[in-house]
This record gives structure tokens, C-alpha cells and sequence, in this order.
């Protein structure tokens, strides 16, 4: 009975999102952005993402930028419903995740690291904004943490909600992830990114030598805004739809593989701690 009162509700749960679809494929805006992801000053991306706006429907397409145009996770956030979906093609399964659990999981993250002394330049330091227009250009500094952002503003403003709620739903998604960096210092950034009324062309970040990254560490990321989407780009958003219906939904510490790494722990006495989340 319980099996089926699961499988009742998930049947119900696809049926809604696929209203949804139709709904984001009948209003307003279609446009896509391009981004690459460099370490330091490497010419070679270490990332790729495709991200496909159409309406209320966000589909982001994580690029296996060594085997293109191979996918190899797929995100969906659904504005209407307040939630995102993420997809492993590997594994065929994905997971859901509310904005309001999601907000629960940063603030929790947030209380844990209070309790570190080593952490605290996560959720104290303080940032200064330098506003350089000439440039389009935002500058957030702290003691630890560097962003230079280039803006963009977009030919149809109608672009700017959409993109600032998944900008922020896909920041607190490192929440989720033990492996994750946390999303604070990139919340405040995201912050400024909306009130310039940007979406970034380029992104870079500089964190001096601290608990997490005791070396330090540089990346950017070029962002490349395309109005419209492509007949190619319709039907990826039709294959992330069929996937949604069609993989098996398993739980947030399933997904992220966190119960193996349990397991293995309990029954390897050599297997070292985990890692301090970030």
C-alpha cells in the first residue's frame, strides 16, 4: 500500500510538471547563455554549461566539455512550482528539490559554520562594492575574497527575473553538496548582479589562502547571452522533459552518493574522515 501511495504521488507530481512545461512553452521569453568555466589563467575551460531560459522553465545542460556534446547532468527549475530537479544520465535517476528546502539547508549550513573558528570569514567577513560603469564593470572585495564582475544588460529586460531566481536557486544549491564551496560570498555577488540590472559576461574570483583552500585559488567564467532559442535547443528541453518523466526519483543523500560514502566508512576502518564541508 505504501508503494503504491508513492508511486500515486510521483505520478501526480510528473503530471504537474508536464502542465508546467506546456505553461512555460506558451509565455513569454526564450534566450540561452553560454558559459565556460577556466582555472587561473588556463586557456582550457574546466567547465561548460548551456543553460536554456523558455518562460517559467530554466534547463541547464552540464557539457562534457572532453567528450561534447555529451551530457553529463542535466538541472530543471521550474519557477511556477519553486523547484529544481537534478538529473544524473549516468544513473538515470534525479533528485527534487523545493526552494524552500533548499533555503532551510543554506541556513543550516550557516549555523553550522558559526561554530567554526576557521570558517568564519564564510559568513562574516564583510564586502566592499567598487562600481567602475565605464566598464560595466563591479568589483566585491573582502579580506579574503575577490569578485570582478562585467554586466550586461540584456535587449529584453523581461530576462532579468527569471535568470536572478535561478541564479540564486543554483548559488544555494552548493548547500546540498558536501563538496560544494558554500554559497555566501557568491549570494552577496548575486545580490549586486541584480540590482545593476546584469546578466554577467564575464565572471572572476580571486580567494586568498584560507581554511578551505589553504593555496588559494583563481577562476573566471565567460558568459555569452543569445537571444532566442534554436529548433536544437527546443528539443533538448523536450529530452530533459522525457528524462524527468522517465528516470527513477531517489533521495538528496542517494544522489549525491553520500550513503555509499556512509556505508564504506562504517565498514573500512581505514578509510579516513570525510572532508570539512565547503
Amino acid at each position: 500500500m505504501e508503494l503504491q501511495t508513492r508511486k500515486i504521488v510521483q505520478v501526480a507530481s510528473l503530471a504537474l510538471l508536464l502542465c508546467g512545461f506546456l505553461l512555460a512553452s506558451a509565455s513569454g521569453q526564450e534566450f540561452k547563455l553560454e558559459k565556460a568555466v577556466y582555472a587561473a589563467d588556463s586557456k582550457q575551460p574546466v567547465a561548460q554549461n548551456v543553460t536554456l531560459f523558455r518562460g517559467d522553465l530554466v534547463v541547464d545542460l552540464k557539457v562534457d566539455f572532453a567528450n561534447p556534446p555529451n551530457i553529463l547532468e542535466t538541472k530543471v527549475y521550474d519557477s511556477r512550482q519553486k523547484k529544481i530537479a537534478l538529473m544524473d544520465h549516468a544513473r538515470q535517476v534525479y533528485v527534487e528539490i523545493s526552494d524552500n528546502h533548499l533555503l532551510q539547508m543554506v541556513d543550516g549550513l550557516r549555523r553550522d559554520i558559526s561554530q567554526r573558528d576557521e570558517l568564519q570569514f564564510l559568513i562574516n567577513e564583510v564586502f566592499t562594492e567598487t562600481q567602475q560603469l565605464e566598464y560595466s564593470r563591479v568589483v566585491l572585495a573582502s579580506p579574503t575574497i575577490k569578485y570582478v564582475v562585467t554586466g550586461q544588460r540584456p535587449s529584453n529586460t523581461n530576462y532579468l527575473p527569471i535568470h536572478g531566481e535561478f541564479l540564486d536557486t543554483v548559488t544555494r544549491l552548493n548547500a546540498s553538496d558536501p563538496r560544494g564551496f558554500p554559497p555566501f560570498a557568491r549570494m552577496r555577488l548575486n545580490e549586486s548582479i541584480k540590482k545593476m540590472g546584469w546578466i554577467p559576461s564575464s565572471v572572476e574570483v580571486e580567494f586568498g589562502a584560507n581554511a578551505l583552500l589553504p593555496n588559494g585559488l583563481k577562476m573566471r567564467a565567460t558568459h555569452v547571452l543569445i537571444d532566442g532559442l534554436s529548433k536544437e535547443d527546443t528539443a533538448k528541453i523536450e529530452m530533459a522533459k522525457k528524462q524527468w518523466l522517465g528516470y527513477t526519483q531517489v533521495s538528496l543523500l542517494k544522489f549525491r552518493g553520500i550513503e555509499q560514502t556512509a556505508a564504506a566508512e562504517k565498514t573500512d576502518p581505514e578509510t579516513t574522515e570525510p572532508t570539512v564541508t565547503k
